[in-house]
């Protein structure tokens, strides 16, 4: 860790000495760029910076800033990260503690420790990974594929030697090296030794000792192989480097590095994933319910297409094709305002007018009750507003859906009907 790291909380105003403050300041800017942030970035104050929608380590030459989420999270915060990042279905590890995870540890070290976990348990569960491999070589023993214009063409001069293609089975291939790289990055950014030392010898033994400069041209977005299923945890983890580095181009390993996460995707993201799991627990009851995200509605119609204005809520759940429940990412403390802001209400609102929905849902990230409001004097759907905290940064997957939609299921029971809550008695 530097000696100049800083410690603060997305959306607070952290004070920053003049001598890095432009430096830390460009970065910011740079990171907003790459990440498209829909929304934050960096806001320069009088002598402090704030960070919006923006969580992780911010890294220069000479300074370091840590930024924690808005909501005071508990310490597995990095872990929930991770799990929402994670796009497959489920995902085993045995992650570090909790206290690994305490506010002394950046974010850098903290992915390195979890990674270096994940990366040894694999190793020890499958070992090395090896993979079927095309080869090309000349060999005066003809064994493999020929070659055969080729070996013509260099016959008279060269015909004791076979140009030939082989398959071969071998550790030298592109999901080894992609795991060894980023192991040996985090290796060289981590301040425990324990961990630097655990690294090391993973890319070792991946690798056989092969130096490993640079990821395959291919490694970002590449499928890990069904048979070596034990390493995806530790995969998610090397995906998620890899893009980040990838938006910074060919910085020297010396630089360091920012890995910084836009937190409003990871909200919408749960939410998507937890009115699949409702749809699909509620759908047990013979009736079909689905859900969609970004489904769009007409809100207003022009006289010609182009003039009609959409809503285009985050999530939405079906009953028979119906929409019932819109929902609505909002990523804010809602601790601050202990209640909606108007804005919010009336998006939400909005949204379900247009799609006809019954209830609204205001999605936050913060632990809280749920709590249900009457829209007075509508007439028209939806007549009821739900605020609901989905604990965000307490999310582990493959439980994460379901204990939400427990929170949200009773609240929905008015419209659904109790013969599907007694049909479905393993989410109570």
């Amino acid at each position: 860790m530097k000696s100049g790291t800083i410690r603060a909380r997305e959306g607070d105003a952290v004070p920053v000495p003049t001598g890095i403050y432009e430096e830390l300041a460009q970065e910011g800017d740079l990171i907003a760029r790459n990440l498209k942030l829909r929304l934050g970035g960096v806001t320069r104050l009088s002598g402090a910076l704030r960070f919006d929608n923006m969580i992780g380590s911010i890294v220069t030459r000479r300074a370091s800033i840590e930024l924690a989420p808005k909501t005071d999270p508990g310490q597995n915060w990095i872990h929930s990260v991770l799990d929402l990042l994670d796009d497959r279905p489920i995902a085993v590890s045995n992650d570090a503690p909790a206290s690994d995870s305490a506010s002394d540890a950046s974010f850098m070290a903290v992915i390195a420790k979890i990674f270096s976990g994940r990366l040894s348990d694999a190793l020890a569960v499958e070992g090395a990974i090896t993979a079927i491999m095309s080869t090309y070589s000349r060999s005066p023993v003809l064994s493999g594929r020929l070659r055969v214009n080729e070996w013509i063409l260099r016959a008279s001069y060269d015909g004791h030697r076979f140009p030939v293609d082989q398959q071969v089975l071998s550790a030298d291939n592109a999901y080894a090296q992609t795991l060894a790289y980023v192991g040996r990055y985090l290796a060289q950014h981590t301040p425990e030794t324990r961990v630097r030392r655990q690294l090391l010898e993973c890319v070792e033994t991946l690798t056989g000792g092969r130096e490993v400069a640079a990821p395959p041209a291919n490694a970002i977005g590449l499928d890990l192989p069904v048979q070596w299923g034990a390493y995806d945890p530790a995969w998610t983890i090397a995906q998620m480097v890899l893009k980040q580095r990838a938006r910074f181009g060919p910085r020297s390993l010396s630089y360091g590095m920012s890995l910084v996460i836009e937190p409003w995707i990871l909200l919408e993201r749960l939410v998507e994933r937890t009115l699949k799991h409702l749809a699909q627990r509620l759908s047990i009851s013979g009736e079909m319910f689905t859900s969609r995200a970004q489904k769009r509605a007409v809100l207003l119609s022009g006289s010609i297409r182009e003039n009609s204005i959409y809503s285009r809520p985050d999530c939405v759940l079906f009953r028979g094709g119906v929409p019932i429940v819109n929902c609505e990412a909002k990523y804010r403390d809602y601790a601050r305002t202990d209640a909606p802001l108007p804005e919010e209400v009336y998006q939400a609102v909005t949204a379900g007018r247009a799609l006809g929905t019954l209830i609204a849902v205001l999605v936050y990230p913060n632990t809280m009750p749920s709590r249900t409001f009457t829209i007075q004097k509508s007439g028209h759907p939806p007549e009821t507003l739900v605020i609901l905290g989905v604990d965000m940064f307490g999310y582990r997957k493959s439980v994460g859906e379901r204990e939400r939609a427990n929170k949200l299921l009773p609240l929905l029971e008015n419209i659904i009907g109790t013969c599907i809550m007694s049909a479905d008695g393993e989410m109570t």
